[in-house]
């Protein structure tokens, strides 16, 4: 059986460019969610964590998607973007892994906040450059 969870990444879904890695990231859900319960993405590649402080996430800030009102519906594989992290000299396949972090509505925490989830998706892939 496979999970959910590995939906995240394809085989296509990491970019590198001379400034940016782009990660094209489905939502890891049964079904469509607010923006608002995303609270954030990580990345590593060949072992090496990516640092996602100036990451976007289809353009907005990690904390900015607090105040969107709208979904992240699951056909949509959304862009998320982190600053170049010297990831310029990988090549061939490497170990990819994506954590989306969500605050997911319904069940609830006893002070009454959103639960917590972390889904993590793990491929051996071809990090692409352009």
């Amino acid at each position: 059986m496979v999970s959910i969870a590995a939906y995240a990444i394809r085989p296509d879904s990491v970019v590198v460019t001379a400034e940016t890695i782009e990660v094209h990231v489905g939502l890891p859900w049964y079904r469509s969610l607010p923006w608002a319960g995303v609270a954030g993405v990580e990345l590593e590649i060949d072992g090496s964590p990516v640092e996602g402080a100036e990451a976007t996430i289809d353009g907005y800030r990690p904390e900015e998607l607090a105040s969107r009102e709208d979904y992240w519906h699951i056909q949509h594989r959304a862009v998320v973007v982190f600053p170049h992290g010297g990831v310029g000299t990988v090549s061939g396949p490497v170990p990819v892994v994506v954590r989306v972090h969500l605050r997911v509505p319904g069940p609830l925490l006893p002070d009454g906040s959103p639960m917590p989830f972390t889904f993590e998706d793990r491929r051996i892939l071809a990090v692409q450059h352009s």
